[in-house]
């Protein structure tokens, strides 16, 4: 039986559910609360009951998905950083590894990406878009195009992180328009940083950069 009949079987048969979970399920379509069971199978939800019978004070509601986070401000790897955010509801998260590439530079990316693999939490990347943010000002390791294009193989790359090289964007630098072509696909984001940009500015910059 593969993994696909499993579930609908669990589903038709809810008695063999591998674990039941009961509370006040917290419905945030139709904005209604009700004494809910669910039948859990291969961790996977297979089941969902109502019944006002069921006594519990727990309240079962959506996971949390932060859409983005520098898990290095944590202080903790990947694997540590989740084991204390998924006991307050976050189940999924999307990382800017900026600061560890700063530090290590690609190496540093792929580090993270390995140690995020086995965790309570799912957690993806967006490649860094500008390390370092200004090379006038900073010394640090570098990500190129070419980098950035071996990083986007991995399947927890979804897009290009905090294009905060705005000046850039809207000079139309060589570079940094190459590293946004190569996101210019609706497979992947693209994370906006322009703090206090406007007008006609803010309308060039937004051409390239979208979520």
């Amino acid at each position: 039986m593969n993994k696909h009949s499993i579930l609908i079987n669990a589903a038709l048969h809810p008695e063999k559910c591998d674990l039941f979970v009961e509370g006040n399920l917290v419905n945030v379509i139709t904005k209604e609360i009700y004494k809910t069971r669910i039948g859990i199978k291969n961790r996977s939800i297979v089941y969902i009951e109502r019944d006002e019978n069921i006594e519990s004070d727990k309240f079962l509601l959506l996971s949390f998905i932060d859409s983005h986070i520098h898990i290095e401000s944590s202080m903790l790897i990947p694997s540590e950083f989740a084991k204390l955010a998924v006991k307050h509801g976050t189940c999924a998260v999307v990382a800017d590894p900026h600061e560890i590439a700063n530090v290590l530079g690609v190496e540093g990316i792929k580090f993270m990406i390995e140690n995020s693999k086995k965790t309570p939490v799912e957690i993806y990347f967006n490649i860094p878009s500008c390390v370092p943010a200004a090379e006038e000002f900073e010394t640090s390791e570098k990500i190129s195009v070419g980098g950035i294009k071996k990083l986007m193989k991995h399947k927890r790359i979804l897009g290009l992180a905090e294009v905060m090289n705005f000046p850039g964007v809207i000079k139309c630098e060589p570079e940094i328009i190459e590293k946004l072509k190569l996101f210019n696909s609706k497979n992947f984001v693209i994370d906006g940083h322009c703090p206090n940009l406007r007008g006609n500015s803010l309308n060039a910059y937004a051409i390239f950069v979208r979520s």
